[in-house]
């Protein structure tokens, strides 16, 4: 059978203090990123969140494209990206009434 033992004590492990330092900021970050959300849909409403997810989605998407330098934008994945978001902003207005269905 499978020994889980033996691969926790055959791993090397990083324990260096940078590791260790990202590793919790990425744990707070992230428990922030879970309470903001659901204090987002505890204070407003579910569409509320529904439309902050929408903007930060394009934004994170948009952003992604001028930082991170490993894929440039084609036509593809920007039709592709407008085609998503317009998705998501048109079901956000229908859920919230706006347009009829």
């Amino acid at each position: 059978m499978f020994e889980f033992g033996s691969i926790v004590v055959d791993a090397d492990v990083d324990l260096s203090p940078e590791f260790v330092a990202v590793l919790s900021l990425s744990s707070v970050l992230g428990s922030l990123l879970n309470f903001s959300l659901f204090f987002c849909t505890m204070t407003n409403s579910a569409l509320t969140t529904t439309i902050v997810g929408a903007v930060k989605g394009t934004v994170t998407t948009v952003i992604g494209f001028f930082i991170m330098n490993t894929a440039a934008p084609t036509t593809v994945n920007v039709v592709g990206i407008v085609i998503n978001t317009a998705g998501a902003f048109v079901y956000t207005l229908m859920k919230a009434g706006v347009i009829a269905k």
